[in-house]
């Protein structure tokens, strides 16, 4: 408006009303941009946050494969070192096969032997993919009857 209150009086109608709509549209455009910038600034700081989210993902697919690479390798020398299962094996110096029972998940070891070896024996199946279900340890003389029921780990 018009610092002098008698120059708007002074002003053709028309002109006043086109000073008022001119006014009220500005107000009219102020408020609704007010409007229109809020959720703009709200999809911007979704889209920040998404992003952020997208971050903490990708490092943690990265992490996963190094995981995952790192467990290929370790069953690769895993899978290397096994050793087919043979009751045969067992057989040496200190330890004498006496019977082999195999069943369908794995069997019935018994060995004559003395203590010093019984420890690598367990090392011994492991390698093999073999686990002892049970076992029995009974003195015969000198040496000790020794009695496995194996299963395969594959078998469990």
């Amino acid at each position: 408006m018009l610092p002098n209150p008698e120059r708007w009086r002074d002003l053709r109608p028309g002109v006043r009303v086109v000073i008022w709509l001119g006014t009220l549209c500005a107000l009219a455009a102020l408020w609704a941009g007010g409007f229109l910038l809020g959720p703009y600034q709200a999809h911007r700081s979704a889209d920040a946050e998404l992003q952020g989210q997208q971050a903490a993902l990708r490092a943690q697919r990265r992490q996963l494969r190094e995981q995952e690479q790192a467990l290929a390798r370790d069953s690769a020398e895993q899978t290397v070192r096994l050793v087919p299962f043979s009751a045969l094996n067992f057989q040496s110096a200190e330890a004498q096969l006496v019977s082999w029972k195999p069943d369908e998940k794995g069997g019935e070891l018994v060995l004559e032997t003395s203590w010093s070896p019984l420890p690598a024996m367990f090392q011994h199946l492991a390698e093999q993919d073999m686990t002892p279900a049970s076992f029995a340890i009974e003195p015969e003389g000198r040496l000790l009857h020794f009695t496995l029921h194996l299963e395969s780990f594959r078998e469990r």
